[in-house]
């Protein structure tokens, strides 16, 4: 059994999202009940997002589409449209070609992994 509790007690409270910020710091109390020491509990102070850092940047996602003319090579295509922001106009377009070494050898019997090397061209175009 786990319980996840505030340390004020509160039923809820508004946490930081991966762009956010606690402001004040946010801590929970987890109770658990170890097979050994019995019940015990702990302390967690929540992690805050990248809004707490004084950084001019945002996660994107951008549209990728692969394709694999014959065994263990891929065409790699990426865009992200232009967008307009603020004092900012940024876009993204790309070509890669991804090749897998192990794909020619009996290495999927051998080992857990695939080595492979990625290269890519991406003009980023941005106006400010």
């Amino acid at each position: 059994m786990k319980i996840f509790d505030f340390r004020d007690n509160a039923p809820s409270k508004a946490v930081a999202s991966a762009l956010g910020h606690n402001d004040p710091v946010q801590t929970v109390i987890i109770t658990y009940d170890d097979p050994i020491f019995g019940n015990q509990e702990t302390e967690l102070e929540l992690p805050t997002g990248i809004g707490s850092a004084n950084v001019n940047i945002i996660p994107t996602v951008f549209l990728q589409a692969s394709f694999s003319p014959f065994k263990g090579t891929q065409l790699k295509g990426r865009y992200f449209p232009k967008v307009d922001r603020e004092d900012a106009k940024v876009g993204l377009y790309g070509l890669g070609l991804q090749q897998d070494f192990t794909a020619f050898l009996p290495a999927d019997k051998l080992l857990p992994v695939t080595i492979s090397r990625f290269n890519s061209v991406h003009p980023f175009r941005w106006k400010l």
